[in-house]
């Protein structure tokens, strides 16, 4: 029953270093990674959790978590049939 959509989201997760820390698997990776919305929402929570960052730093993860979403809903309203 899980099929494609538990890959797509095992590779989401694993290149948005929620299976390991990005910092571990080099910079290329990390860069590629960044493509993951994972990866943004996993540097929030490092940044307050594990750096001690505050409150402050989860705010570019945050904002860019909130564009995917939005663009993702634009994509969703445009594609639905009204009827």
């Amino acid at each position: 029953m899980c099929g494609a959509h538990c890959s797509l989201t095992d590779g989401d997760s694993a290149l948005g270093g929620a299976w390991f820390p990005l910092e571990v698997a080099g910079q290329t990776f990390a860069q590629i990674g960044h493509l993951m919305p994972t990866a943004w929402a996993m540097d929030g929570f490092q940044n307050i959790i594990l750096r001690g960052l505050g409150d402050a730093s989860a705010l570019l993860p945050a904002g860019i978590l909130l564009g995917v979403g939005l663009a993702f809903l634009a994509v969703a309203v445009w594609r639905f049939r009204f009827e």
